[in-house]
């Protein structure tokens, strides 16, 4: 079957009826065609057959020409292609300039997302209609602020990871999608790349603006950085080789709109990943974690190229290129796998709570003492180099009966599995812990029993996660045992109603409105004739939530005698500004019969 141009990746949806094939269209190398990119859907076969050109369907970026239907986002980069090459003028200059190169689908299989790196973009597609409905701008790290920092130079003699004025493009290549909190998120290793082409090229050392005609950076724009205690004393010193000369940056980028200097410097890839809402919106970014990590791990060989065994061999251009990503779910917790592809080695994150990630563990089964460049016949003593395909292997589908990661290592040639062994972590510091405490029920043996079953009366919510413009809590009721034989079959009802969450003691004491615990009743074991109460919204989302009494089961007079089980999902909302703690709040059941 023929899908778009230059197939680069292929995915099944989850539950394996369709396939989503990222067309990558590059261009010749000297831009004598440029294939429009794109991404295909295509209906799998119900057995084992070769599905027919008539199941596929390819959503392009048409829409997004100019007069198409929908406007180019600002931030999405469309730059370079055949007309600048001096090669042609094509029709479809957007459609040519945009490159799929990996997609993820949401949980339901009707969007997919697919990176468009060279652009810096997103795209969403509906996979009903195999139409791209949506391009998302990533933006920019800022390598100024704290904890964003890089090491710029690979001609500095040391590891430097600082404050830079320069802006690092995100350009996604591997994107992920996982749930937290009921919202879908995408996770993006953000790898970095140029449109670097014998026809055209975007890619310059900084300390090359200005010269053979290429405009030079302006001064005014990098004033307050030059001069500034730390930094590079004039504008000539902060393009040295110890500084920011040796770094490749895009001309495509940053140019003043006269054309006359450049005055912001735009680097490949942000050193880092991502965790993104599926409108676009950052939630979280690692910083300069990966280099921080690997300077620690390994100082001898920090940023070492994978090819060859060094020191600050890739300071100058992406750093330890944080390329292949996998995600993964143990022991209740979602764990992101990030691949470095030049110094190789594995960084593990846990990501269950998208806001606030956290480091892990690294492993890197790479022999530095063996140079495979230097010593190419010693490839296979060189351990695995260039890891770019991961995949997680649950322990339900591993032959060992324990969850596996799986690496391809690209320049090694190895494939590699590893044993994941996750022990259970701590909550950090800062998160809020919630608690519901049920009380003991009142009895009346032999004629209106309920009980509450199980023997904790504590419902534990976990820890609160972002969930948009909100923090979010789950959790189960113990369930409700309801016993109802007496011979006049009375109408009965057992409701419920929440205090105030409270946290600390004294003068340090804080409360949250009990209103913003909600709940849907549940049948669990029918009879009786019993009944389950309406769902009560959060009060966050509408009303009072729990804090009015609200019913969690009933049976109408002249029901059916015997027993029923009531349960109830809790649905706890906070305003993001909640303060951090651990809020304990007392429902009470009251029967009535």
């Amino acid at each position: 079957m023929r899908v778009g141009a230059l197939p680069d990746m292929v995915t099944f949806s989850p539950d394996g009826s369709r396939i989503a094939v990222a067309n990558e269209g590059e261009p010749a190398d000297d831009y004598s065609v440029d294939p429009e990119g794109s991404i295909s859907i295509v209906t799998a076969p119900a057995g084992l057959a070769s599905a027919a050109q008539a199941d596929v369907r390819t959503a392009t970026f048409h829409a997004f020409e100019a007069g198409g239907a929908m406007p180019l986002p600002a931030g999405v980069r469309v730059f370079g292609g055949r007309e600048a090459a001096g090669t042609g003028t094509p029709d479809r200059p957007v459609s040519e300039n945009l490159e799929p190169e990996y997609i993820a689908w949401d949980a339901t299989g009707t969007l997919a997302y697919a990176s468009v790196q060279e652009a810096n973009a997103l795209a969403v597609v509906d996979v009903a209609s195999a139409t791209v409905t949506d391009l998302l701008p990533l933006g920019t790290q800022d390598h100024a602020a704290a904890g964003t920092g890089l090491d710029a130079s690979d001609k500095d003699g040391k590891i430097d990871i600082r404050a830079w004025p320069v802006k690092g493009l995100y350009q996604p290549d591997t994107i992920a999608s996982y749930q937290a909190g009921g919202a879908t998120y995408l996770v993006t290793a953000n790898e970095g790349d140029s449109r670097d082409w014998a026809g055209y090229s975007e890619v310059a050392r900084a300390k090359d603006l200005g010269k053979k005609g290429v405009p030079g950076l302006c001064a005014d724009a990098f004033s307050t950085f030059v001069g500034a205690p730390g930094n590079p004393a004039t504008l000539a010193d902060l393009t040295a080789d110890a500084h920011l000369g040796r770094l490749n940056v895009s001309t495509a980028s940053g140019l003043r709109a006269d054309g006359s200097c450049y005055e912001e410097l735009y680097s490949y890839g942000s050193r880092s990943f991502s965790i993104w809402s599926t409108d676009g919106r950052q939630v979280f970014d690692s910083g300069d974690a990966f280099e921080q990590l690997v300077a620690s791990v390994n100082p001898d060989f920090f940023n070492s190229n994978h090819t060859a065994s060094g020191f600050d061999g890739r300071s100058d251009d992406k750093g330890p290129e944080p390329e292949g990503l996998t995600l993964g779910a143990v022991g209740g917790r979602t764990y992101a796998f990030i691949g470095f592809e030049r110094v190789g080695g594995i960084a593990v994150f846990d990501i269950t709570d998208p806001a606030r990630a956290t480091s892990v563990s690294y492993v890197n089964r790479r022999d530095f003492s063996v140079s495979a460049e230097a010593t190419p016949e010693r490839l296979a003593e060189a351990g695995d180099l260039g890891p770019e395909g991961l995949t997680f292997v649950p322990a339900s589908d591993s032959p060992t009966g324990a969850p596996l990661l799986a690496v391809g290592n690209e320049i090694s040639g190895t494939t590699t599995f590893y044993g994941v062994d996750v022990p259970g972590a701590e909550p950090d510091d800062g998160r809020i812990d919630l608690t519901v405490t049920i009380p003991a029920a009142p009895v009346e043996p032999g004629e209106f029993v309920w009980t509450i079953d199980g023997g904790s009366r504590v419902v534990d919510l976990g820890t609160a996660r972002l969930a948009g413009d909100h923090l979010a809590a789950m959790g189960r009721l113990s369930a409700v045992t309801v016993t109802d034989t007496r011979a006049t079959a009375p109408a009965w009802s057992v409701s419920a109603q929440v205090d105030d969450f409270t946290s600390g003691a004294g003068a340090g004491a804080r409360t949250l409105p009990g209103k913003h615990l909600g709940w849907t009743p549940s049948l669990v074991t029918a009879g009786g004739g019993t009944f389950a109460g309406a769902p009560v919204a959060s009060g966050l989302v509408s009303g009072n939530g729990l804090a009015d009494s609200a019913l969690l089961g009933s049976a109408a007079a002249g029901h059916e005698l015997g027993s029923a089980v009531l349960g109830a999902d809790l649905d706890l909302r906070f305003p993001v500004d909640a303060a951090a703690g651990t809020y304990t709040a007392t429902l009470t059941l009251t029967a009535i019969g």
